[in-house]
């Protein structure tokens, strides 16, 4: 697979925090500055949808269950509906390493072809030919997620922190700003 001439269905998996979510919006953005075509999905836990749903870049935004009985059903039916729906070109496995295993797994039932992570150390892994795996990774998780795009040849060109406002509050941040003057 070359950097970006088969990327056209992305799917980024984060089990993090809602702050480590927040730390993962500069790869996304740049993603879709590099790939505006292209359709990127984010798999993040439910109590985390809400939030992800308000970025701007992501196309879809699939809630994982934050129970186990519940997470038992998304993976049974992500498996069988894989068969009806194309397959993800790439995953970016943005989770913390004790739940890289569950991401993985994730990105597998959901209809991947190529997953791209950091290992846990740096002899392990190296065997899975359907993986960018990347060399353990201890700098920012900013860095870190700029560094996964890296690995496919997209360069980021603005490595800051995106902030954005909801279009419906608008018009309340215009009058609160006027007020304050």
């Amino acid at each position: 697979m070359t950097a970006t001439g088969k990327m056209d269905r992305i799917l980024i998996v984060c089990l993090k925090r809602i702050d480590g979510l927040l730390l993962l919006m500069p790869m996304i953005r740049e993603l879709r500055y590099a790939l505006p075509e292209a359709r990127i999905d984010l798999l993040v836990p439910e109590s985390q949808a809400g939030f992800a749903r308000t970025a701007p870049y992501p196309n879809f935004i699939l809630p994982l269950p934050e129970t186990s009985a519940g997470r038992l059903r998304f993976l049974r039916d992500s498996f069988f509906m894989r068969r009806r729906r194309r397959f993800y070109d790439v995953a970016f496995l943005a989770s913390p390493p004790e739940d890289l295993w569950f991401a993985k797994l994730l990105a597998k039932c959901v209809g991947t072809r190529k997953l791209c992570y950091y290992a846990q150390s740096e002899s392990k892994e190296r065997h899975d030919r359907s993986a960018v795996v990347l060399a353990p990774y201890d700098g920012h998780e900013v860095a870190a997620g700029l560094r996964m795009l890296a690995a496919f040849d997209i360069k980021p060109k603005d490595d800051s922190l995106p902030f954005w406002e909801r279009r419906a509050n608008r018009g309340k941040l215009d009058e609160l700003a006027e007020r304050i003057g």
